[in-house]
């Protein structure tokens, strides 16, 4: 089917931010705003990718093009005591056309596959503080040393992160304290506050923590039965 050609009017102080494939609208925004479009997404890549031992691991768009972003892991593992799978972290490079967001670089430890961990990576980066932007404002070459600094930060970020990891694989959780867990994670409302379907929903949710609890992730890792076990299957639900 022929697609059928629209016509815009124009706003005094606004511009129109659409795809070049099938011009679709992204966004409308204001005049002062300035897209970072995909080949320069692309060069800032290159600069992160240039950095010692930056390897691109995926990449992807959402919501018809508004949210677009690459994956690179820093491949520099660290082993944690008594954890017997090793912690890899990645730097998520992440742009919005939307004007909902600058062209970021983020240090994070979420594996961006879906909208939801986009997001997640969106606050991971904002609640460490190690986030670079490349504002709209077409200056952002003058940035590209943050984009070094970024890599640099993220070694100091899994430093800190090694730390507290090594803690919590320190405080020991019995089998009765991970159940307590579990429940709380997953709190029943009030007996006659909740429905059967929500009943229903809280077990089942309980029983798919139990699984990851008895997984690869925590006791194929060697961690369940600490802190840090909790903490990782927490994160994977």
């Amino acid at each position: 089917m022929d697609r059928v050609a629209h016509s815009y009017p124009s706003i005094e102080g606004w511009q129109r931010i659409a795809r070049s494939d099938t011009n679709d609208t992204l966004s409308l925004n204001q005049d002062s705003y300035q897209v970072i479009g995909h080949g320069d997404f692309g060069d800032i890549l290159e600069g992160v990718l240039a950095q010692t031992n930056v390897k691109l691991e995926t990449g992807g768009c959402l919501s018809g093009g508004k949210q677009v972003w690459f994956l690179a892991k820093l491949d520099e593992p660290i082993q944690l005591p008594g954890d017997t799978s090793a912690t890899v972290p990645y730097l998520a490079l992440m742009s919005r056309h939307d004007g909902k967001g600058a062209t970021s670089l983020r240090a994070v430890c979420t594996r961006i596959v879906c909208f939801n961990t986009f997001s997640a990576a969106e606050l991971e980066g904002e609640r460490t503080g190690l986030t670079y932007s490349f504002i709209h404002r077409g200056d952002w070459k003058s940035r590209m040393a943050d984009a070094r600094d970024a890599v640099m930060g993220a070694r100091r970020e899994i430093k800190a992160y090694a730390a507290l990891a090594t803690s919590l694989l320190g405080v020991k959780v019995t089998a009765e304290q991970e159940e307590l867990f579990v429940r709380e994670f997953f709190p029943m409302p009030p007996a006659g506050c909740v429905s059967e379907r929500v009943e229903r929903n809280v077990l089942r949710a309980r029983l798919d923590m139990r699984a990851l609890l008895a997984s690869p992730t925590c006791e194929g890792a060697g961690v369940r039965g600490t802190a840090y076990g909790l903490v990782q299957a927490g994160g994977e639900y």
